[in-house]
């Protein structure tokens, strides 16, 4: 789909902090984080963001319904039902934290 500038949202605060620093990382998921960012390369702006896990409904809800060992999915303009639930609830959280 050509993106090229992205913010990807996660909620695990530790992976997030490596995936934004420049330094070499030298835990045990070193290798995922260092194919991670030269994944990253191919974006001309990419941020790794950490959002609380209540926060991130639609992520874990796409996680329960696909699972790694299941066929690829990709939506273009329309997502699951239960997940733009999901997404509504995030957002509404999201909105009531700003006002």
């Amino acid at each position: 789909m050509r993106f090229l500038n992205v913010t990807i949202e996660g909620d695990s605060l530790s992976v997030c902090k490596k995936l934004n620093s420049s330094s070499q990382d030298r835990s045990l998921i070193a290798p995922i984080i260092s194919d991670i960012k030269e994944l990253a390369v191919g974006f001309w702006d990419i941020s790794f963001a950490w959002v609380r896990r209540e926060a991130n409904r639609t992520a874990h809800s796409l996680a329960r319904e696909y699972r790694a060992d299941s066929a690829p999915y990709y939506w273009i303009e329309e997502v699951p039902p239960r997940t733009a639930a999901a997404a509504e609830l995030d957002k509404r959280d999201l909105l009531s934290v700003r006002v």
